[in-house]
């Protein structure tokens, strides 16, 4: 767990709000977003219906909404393989920064690869 953060869904809220600005910081316009968790993405996509943070569900889809094109799509674990093997690598190998904006490492092509194929 972070620090200050009392939580699993606290960690993965603050997770997924860091992506998004990291995002518009980067001047990404075109983004899709994939959450496996079922709960933040349905605080954010019917977030009246859904108790939970309110500020953080405001702050966020007033962020995805300032993307040229955003799109949030939930998805099972099982399909967010790639993403959950970056996010290990990013701890395991303790990286301040991201390391796959540029080629990324030698590992993530064939993973992104493997997941496309099964996908089709």
């Amino acid at each position: 767990m972070f620090s200050g953060v009392s939580s699993e869904l606290e960690t993965e809220i603050l997770i997924f709000s860091w992506a998004v600005e990291a995002m518009i910081d980067l001047k990404i316009g075109r983004v899709v977003f994939e959450v496996s968790n079922r709960k933040i993405y349905d605080m954010l996509i019917h977030h009246e219906m859904v108790p939970g943070p309110r500020e953080w569900i405001c702050r966020t889809r007033y962020s995805l909404l300032s993307l040229e094109v955003g799109c949030l799509n939930w998805v099972t674990s099982e399909c967010n393989q790639v993403a959950l093997e970056i996010a290990k690598s990013v701890i395991r190998d303790r990286r301040c920064q991201s390391y796959v904006a540029f080629q990324g490492p030698v590992w993530l092509e064939t993973h992104i690869a493997r997941e496309a194929s099964e996908a089709t």
